[in-house]
């Protein structure tokens, strides 16, 4: 749950951050992106019948999710959408109907991923924001795991984009795309589905979904709805008093004595000029390195284009009388990959210098 000091340091940040690239005034070059889930079996409307009565509603069979990434600016520009379609090839009938400039991809599952993400940001959305010249963008988003991969961070340094991740859990209080166009989204997405398959007989698939999702997408993302979404957010104009206070009431019910606000980051920033680093953590030592490849970073992920957590074990053995507290990379330098509790963890050149 949102609490209402990260809120509170989320507002800061984005103030410090508007202010020293100079948008405050500037809505055209602040953005926000998010995904949407879309399925066949949509939501039928409401029926009136009598209490002891469930009339029947007709609803297209499950398939596996088609995602959408939307992304529109502070002034209430939208960009076209971006799909991603289940399955192994993109056929040119996925895309039938599309409005102009929507595109899209394959994945198995149909959700997105890192590598699925930077290319809507690299070959799609810069292609489609306006008049930028070497002005520098601001995009909201939240923090994902395939939003934040370490490449599209130097991509995004690159290309003066300012990456400003939400604080976990306050998507449905600062994300302008959840709170005014993602529900109307969804209801218009449910009414053109149920006037589809009553007025033709059609059933809905993956290859009339984008045709929907597209006429939809312009309705749910018009001006009104994008500027309304950046207010209610408190993002343009800036108002750090947009959320409720009793929608963060709730989070405060959690609250223990160990809580530590300096623990939580209210809104992390990747700017060129600070160089700042959401991988990096100051405490880290890098003398502190594997005693087998005498790195901090194993090789075989240190090119990762996302986030991958190394394990590591300390020796237990003991040298010439005295602990010998070695470090080891588990299953990248040694076959061991997990280390129980109990278990009495040797490291490989332990034998030889024994």
């Amino acid at each position: 749950m949102a609490k209402e000091s990260v809120v509170n340091n989320y507002f800061d940040n984005l103030e410090q951050c508007l202010r020293k690239h100079d948008l405050l005034d500037k809505p055209h070059l602040i953005f926000n992106v998010n995904e949407k889930g879309l399925t066949c079996d949509h939501k039928p409307p409401p029926v009136i019948a009598r209490a002891d009565h469930y009339p029947p509603a007709v609803t297209s069979g499950k398939i596996q999710t088609v995602t959408l990434i939307g992304c529109g600016s502070a002034s209430g520009y939208a960009l076209p959408p971006y799909l991603i379609f289940p399955g192994k090839r993109l056929l040119p009938d996925l895309l039938e109907g599309s409005s102009p400039g929507a595109t899209g991809t394959m994945s198995e599952t149909g959700w997105s991923n890192s590598a699925i993400f930077r290319d809507f940001m690299e070959n799609h959305s810069l292609k489609y924001i306006p008049g930028r010249s070497d002005e520098k963008v601001l995009l909201t988003l939240d923090g994902h795991r395939s939003h934040i991969s370490v490449g599209l961070v130097d991509w995004a340094k690159d290309n003066n984009i300012i990456l400003f991740i939400l604080p976990a859990h306050t998507s449905h209080l600062l994300q302008p795309l959840d709170l005014a166009c993602y529900g109307s989204f969804q209801h218009i997405y449910n009414y053109a589905c149920h006037k589809l398959m009553r007025e033709t007989a059609a059933a809905i698939t993956r290859y009339n979904i984008c045709a929907i999702a597209c006429k939809v997408y312009h309705q749910a993302l018009k001006p009104e709805n994008l500027q309304s979404g950046f207010k209610r957010a408190g993002i343009y104009p800036l108002n750090k008093e947009a959320v409720p206070r009793q929608d963060l009431i709730p989070a405060e019910l959690y609250t223990s004595d160990t809580d530590s606000d300096a623990t939580v980051e209210g809104g992390i920033c990747v700017d060129v000029a600070d160089g700042y680093s959401m991988f990096a953590d100051e405490d880290d030592d890098e003398s502190d390195e594997c005693c087998v490849c005498n790195l901090f970073t194993p090789k075989e992920v240190s090119g990762a284009t996302s986030l991958i957590f190394t394990k590591w074990a300390q020796c237990d053995g003991m040298i010439n009388g005295r602990p010998c507290l070695h470090w080891t990379h588990l299953a990248f330098c040694t076959e061991v990959s997990v280390v129980r509790r109990g278990y009495k963890f040797l490291y490989p050149h332990y034998k030889e210098e024994k």
